[in-house]
């Protein structure tokens, strides 16, 4: 909210906005549990929703940056997960939809931006003999909109595989992240008087080595000890 200006590039900068009317969110759940499914429904209500906005000063071709309250945002949210285990496998499935509301002018019209949002998580772990488990994570999203910006498709696939050794105190893990470099993020925004277009690409991938060592491991059997003992000696 702060009324200074702060240089980005020759092209751009950034200006808060002292006007800023408070965002009030309005909020409706419903969560159900049967057996191994997971349900859930939400739809939210957001007045006066902050969001960032752009302008052109007019005089020098500067492009202000800041900050402006829109009328409203609306979502309505779904989410599915199955989960079980199988003897060795371990699976969990989970689904879900966002669907946005969400409307802002660009270049004199009325531009809707109520592109809905899907994904899949696909999880599953084995747990093999000689203390091994094999575990995969499969992330796709198909982008959609998020305010005045649209996300293409993006994935991530990892891997991973466990093993431990004395009672379980030394665990060893191998895992591989985003293995096929899907996590890149191409966006695109129109607002205002412009059409802006992006890829950040922060390098998710990775290789990684971890080794774990529990120095004073306990076990949680309960032994028939609790803190009423010494009180009812006393007594």
């Amino acid at each position: 909210m702060s009324n200074a200006n702060y240089y980005g590039n020759e092209y751009m900068y950034q200006q808060g906005n002292p006007q800023l009317t408070p965002s009030k969110l309005y909020s409706m759940q419903y969560y159900s549990v049967y057996k191994f499914i997971k349900f859930s429904v939400e739809y939210t209500y957001q007045k006066d929703y902050i969001a960032l906005n752009f302008y052109n000063n007019g005089k020098d071709n500067m492009v202000l940056s800041t900050y402006k309250n829109f009328p409203t945002k609306q979502n309505l949210n779904a989410y599915i997960n199955l989960q079980k285990k199988w003897g060795i496998w371990s699976p969990s499935l989970s689904l879900g939809i966002s669907q946005p509301f969400f409307k802002c002018n660009y270049r004199g019209e009325e531009i809707k931006h109520n592109r809905a949002s899907a994904y899949v998580v696909f999880n599953q772990f084995f747990q093999l003999p000689h203390n091994y488990m094999l575990s995969s994570y499969v992330y796709y999203n198909t982008g959609g909109n998020q305010g005045a910006v649209k996300l293409e498709p993006f994935h991530s696939i990892d891997l991973g595989l466990q093993k431990s050794f004395l009672s379980n105190k030394l665990m060893i893990s191998l895992n591989a992240k985003d293995i096929f470099h899907g996590m890149k993020f191409k966006e695109t925004e129109l607002l205002d008087a412009f059409y802006f277009t992006q890829t950040e690409n922060y390098h998710l991938w990775n290789y990684s080595l971890n080794i774990t060592y529990r120095i004073n491991s306990k076990k949680t059997k309960y032994r028939g000890k609790n803190a009423l003992d010494s009180d009812i000696k006393r007594l």
